[in-house]
């Protein structure tokens, strides 16, 4: 899907790696997004052996994995977000679905500001509780808090690129040859096992994109 509107919906430094912000059952975190949503279909797969296995495809009703593995759950709509951890002040990533995500989209209809926005974002309070398909986001609203220029140096210098496709490069669909060796291939033992939430998997991780000339700066 890519760069979504609001409505559609692990530590960092500067070298370009942008760890992931973990969502535990009993915890609570005060975050501040960054910029918008980038959303994409993600297919969540426990095979014989219990182990989860996850992957990123195109269209959930044209993907032929699918058609040809009957066993697959329809792909789930999953939207990540740059965000300050206000816990350490570095950027991070958060990953889920629309229950975590959905009241930021409901400020947004409301009140036309942006959560992510440079001037017109704000800090969000996220409690977690439940766990499994169980598992309850709370995301409340606390303040409107304007970047500081200390913060956008801070943004640009991890993301090394363009903000608005980043996320996108990041999150980019699998082949159709690579979903099945993601889901289906031997286990090698390198595949992540651990997540932001109760039924989550993602890397420790992840590389920014290289800056360019005409790409580095946030383009906000």
């Amino acid at each position: 899907m890519g760069t979504v509107q609001w409505n559609k919906v692990s530590e960092s430094d500067n070298s370009g790696k942008i760890g992931f912000l973990k969502l535990t059952s009993g915890s609570t975190y005060r975050i501040r997004p960054i910029y918008y949503p980038t959303g994409f279909f993600k297919y969540f797969y426990k095979n014989k052996e219990g182990k989860l296995r996850t992957a990123i495809c195109m269209d959930p009703d044209t993907c032929p994995v699918r058609a040809r593995h009957p066993e697959l759950q329809k792909p789930s709509e999953r939207f990540v977000v740059y965000v300050i951890d206000r816990a350490d002040d570095k950027l991070k990533i958060i990953e889920g679905g629309k229950p975590l995500f959905r009241p930021l989209g409901s400020h947004f209809e409301a009140t036309g500001a942006n959560p992510g926005g440079t001037k017109d974002g704000s800090d969000w309070m996220i409690k977690v509780s439940g766990g499994g398909i169980k598992t309850r986001y709370d995301t409340t609203f606390l303040d409107k808090t304007p970047l500081t220029k200390d913060e956008q140096d801070m943004i640009r210098n991890a993301i090394c690129g363009d903000i608005k496709n980043s996320l996108s490069e990041l999150f980019k669909p699998d082949t159709p040859e690579q979903i099945e060796r993601k889901l289906f291939g031997e286990f090698t033992g390198k595949e992540p096992e651990n997540g932001s939430g109760a039924d989550d998997i993602e890397p420790e991780v992840a590389d920014a994109p290289s800056a360019s000339a005409e790409n580095s700066d946030m383009n906000w």
